[in-house]
């Protein structure tokens, strides 16, 4: 509810402190003689008196009518307009934040106003009205779309001014307590409990630990992205809701095939394909149950329960493991090489004029993760591979054939027949 604030000498002025100031204004509409309430917000005034005088101007904009009705476009028309014309170029995910962000939040209360007609007090009292009922995040991420919106309305309208410009975001609440992020130790024991109390989804938890790649993107790999000669993934696309795209970022970005990931993913194959699992076909390396892409929201239960047979209190997500590969490679390596494997595009012209190899990447993932296979598996690995002289060696329990025999991974742009060498069933993939 909002604050009535403090009377002062000036009928309907309240003072709301800090250079804040409730402004009501009753008028007679010139279109339709009806008499109408103003209620409006102002910040930044140095007292009453300028208040009032921007009570006045106010009376003064509202009784002129420069624009005839017909010529006038509502908010939420532009709007609906607006956002039309972005979905081309809009992921799925964003351009559902901004129909939410518009539709749900911003609408309700600039909807019905006229776009040239908003002014900055109107923004101020969406953005305070929405914080009595949702998160600062949240209120944020509304402004930002309603700023991003009226920024075009500006230009392709020729508005006199920017209504959202200077508009202050809500503070929110930084900090650690939050972190959605475990240490190398507690990371391993999670692991080895989503091994043991949720088998069927430890082949898609270690690639999100051990590549930390959003869920979005894992969830849309195929068997032809994996290299497995290369030693290398290739994440080429998400997905969201079940629509394919590229990545968050746009941009296709290689990180390490380490030998044990390869020799998790060589057994998941196996399964696979021994039970002929529904979407083999469609070559998706972690399909659902009924052959589709899987849903974001698959592990929240399995991740539950095996937090707490691994004793970890903290709350943990799947993007967990992402912050925590993060972590973990940036207390092993360099920014650049972990922007490369994470997809960030932080300080991009230092990315721009930098060249990360495989081996530097391989070499990065072996010390962060060292803590997944222990110091003797670090040590091996960190002496085959990260060289130039060095000769990737792969698990005697992962068989790669090559030429015209069968191979566990699909090279991409090949036409590959794979087939588990002890099962003899085929399944075909592009």
């Amino acid at each position: 509810m909002r604050s009535k604030g403090k009377k002062t000498r000036y009928p309907g002025i309240q003072s709301l402190g800090e250079g804040r100031y409730r402004v009501r204004l009753k008028w007679r509409d010139p279109k339709t003689g009806k008499a109408k309430e103003v209620d409006r917000t102002f910040e930044g005034l140095a007292s009453p008196a300028e208040a009032n005088g921007r009570r006045e101007e106010l009376r003064a904009q509202l009784e002129a009518g420069e624009l005839e009705r017909g010529t006038r476009l509502r908010v939420k028309d532009y709007a609906h307009s607006w956002l039309a014309s972005k979905l081309p170029t809009l992921k799925p995910s964003t351009a559902s934040r901004y129909a939410t962000a518009l539709d749900l939040h911003a609408l309700p209360f600039i909807g019905e106003m006229y776009v040239d007609a908003v002014h900055n007090s109107d923004i101020v009292t969406m953005r305070d009205g929405l914080a009595e009922r949702l998160a600062p995040a949240t209120v944020n991420g509304a402004l930002r779309v309603v700023k991003t919106m009226f920024g075009d309305a500006t230009q392709e309208l020729d508005l006199p001014r920017d209504p959202t410009a200077r508009v202050k975001a809500q503070p929110e609440a930084k900090g650690d307590e939050d972190p959605n992020c475990l240490t190398g130790e507690q990371l391993a024991r999670l692991l080895d409990a989503i091994r043991r109390e949720a088998p069927r989804h430890y082949p898609l938890c270690r690639t999100l630990a051990e590549t930390g790649m959003r869920i979005s993107e894992a969830t849309a790999l195929k068997w032809e992205d994996i290299d497995e000669q290369r030693g290398t993934i290739a994440v080429r696309r998400s997905h969201w809701r079940g629509q394919v795209g590229t990545t968050k970022t746009n941009r296709t970005r290689t990180v390490p095939l380490t030998p044990e990931l390869a020799q998790v993913l060589g057994q998941h194959r196996r399964q696979l394909l021994e039970a002929q699992a529904p979407g083999l076909a469609n070559g998706w390396v972690f399909p659902s149950r009924v052959g589709s892409l899987m849903s974001h929201t698959t592990l929240q239960k399995p991740l539950k329960a095996a937090l707490a047979a691994a004793g970890i209190d903290e709350r943990f997500t799947a993007h967990g493991f992402r912050r925590t590969f993060n972590n973990l490679l940036r207390q092993a390596t360099t920014g650049e090489v972990v922007r490369s494997m994470t997809g960030h595009v932080t300080e991009r012209m230092t990315e721009h004029y930098s060249y990360v190899g495989a081996d530097e990447k391989r070499t990065a993932v072996v010390r962060a993760l060292s803590v997944l296979s222990g110091p003797q598996s670090a040590a091996r690995v960190g002496t085959e591979v990260g060289t130039a002289s060095a000769e990737t060696k792969t698990p005697a329990s992962v068989e790669t054939l090559t030429g015209d025999e069968d191979c566990l991974f699909g090279g991409a742009g090949d036409e590959i027949r794979t087939r588990d060498v002890n099962l003899g069933k085929v399944a075909l993939y592009h």
